[in-house]
């Protein structure tokens, strides 16, 4: 993991801020609710108003509103991906994802950090995007029962696993600092595959 100690000060005040986030209004606490959302883009590189949705607990009305209103602001540019035929999709128009605008860079500058996570790649349908956008729902949607208190990506960790041949997608912490390794598997595994498993 990383381990500067603005990391270390930015991990608290996330860790923080989503341990409330389900008592957070979007408007009353604009601030807090941007401060969460552009740390989630920061690590996994997009987001969606599924997402937000599911760490408000709002609509997906109320989530779409909000997004474009960050938009509107400049925290977030909006990446519509119209060759994406799964998942995430509108009117079957492809995936409109969110990723850190102007502001957004500013605002993250100002908490140290100066640069996005270590997957970078412009936004373009894949099965690896797709994934990751699926992993970062099922962890928000799991929040409560897992005692989540702070999440990572697998690139974001960006360190070799010793010993495992499969790194986990995502690495959870839980109220109790203990770590959850959770892996989404698309595929059906067998024979040598599932093996290596």
């Amino acid at each position: 993991m990383k381990t500067s100690f603005d990391d270390f000060k930015i991990s608290r005040k996330f860790r923080m801020f989503f341990q409330r986030r389900k008592y957070l209004r979007l408007n009353e606490d604009f601030m807090v609710c941007v401060f969460l959302i552009l740390i989630i883009i920061y690590r996994f590189r997009f987001i969606h108003p599924q997402h937000i949705a599911e760490l408000f607990s709002c609509s997906n009305e109320e989530a779409w509103n909000f997004a474009d209103k960050l938009v509107k602001r400049g925290y977030l540019v909006t990446k519509h991906l119209k060759e994406s035929n799964v998942g995430f999709l509108v009117d079957g128009e492809g995936t409109y994802l969110f990723s850190i605008g102007r502001k957004g860079i500013t605002f993250l500058r100002e908490y140290g950090i100066e640069s996005c996570s270590g997957k970078r790649s412009k936004a373009r349908a894949s099965s690896n995007l797709f994934h990751d956008m699926l992993a970062l729902l099922l962890v928000l949607k799991n929040a409560d029962e897992l005692r989540v208190s702070d999440f990572y990506p697998d690139f974001y960790i960006g360190q070799e696993t010793q010993g495992f041949i499969k790194k986990p997608d995502i690495f959870i912490l839980d109220y109790d600092d203990r770590i959850i390794w959770m892996e989404i598997e698309r595929t059906p595994k067998a024979g040598k595959r599932l093996q290596l498993f």
